[in-house]
């Protein structure tokens, strides 16, 4: 291989390291702006003088509180279909050592659930919080 070519490589690689960083960074923030906006708006509407706690502002708040949950599932999706382009492209740049080593990391253990088991909690809380939320007098 030429030193052009392994420039090139070299060059690949830190783009494809920044590519997954912008992305990764991009996407973890919608959880925060859904989740700050959500608490935004609930402390605004404990003084009735700043927001009424109208039908219009509960649902807003229900969008906000769905955003949360739905952000986290976006992302992991994003993250996990990262994850197994990554270790297809490291398998078929490694050889056959690499594939035998990368075969020996236990991806799916329970850990490699938690934040699928985490997000589907949040879920259903969100969801029953909705229900409360538009489902609550309107005083």
């Amino acid at each position: 291989m030429t030193e052009e070519q392994q420039l090139q490589i070299e060059r690949l690689k830190n783009y494809n390291t920044y590519l997954g960083n912008t992305i990764w960074a991009r996407m973890n923030t919608f959880p925060i702006i859904s989740s700050l906006a959500a608490t935004l708006l609930v402390v605004a509407t404990f003084n009735s003088n700043l927001i009424e706690p109208t039908l219009f502002v509960r649902i807003l708040l229900s969008i906000l509180l769905a955003l949360i949950p739905f952000s986290l599932t976006v992302f992991y999706k994003q993250t996990d279909e990262a994850e197994k382009q990554t270790v297809a492209a490291i398998e078929e740049l490694g050889g056959s050592a690499v594939k035998k080593y990368v075969a020996k990391l236990n991806r799916k253990s329970i850990s490699g659930y938690y934040h699928w088991i985490f997000t589907s909690i949040l879920w259903v809380i969100i969801f029953c919080l909705i229900a409360l939320i538009l489902n609550a007098k309107i005083s």
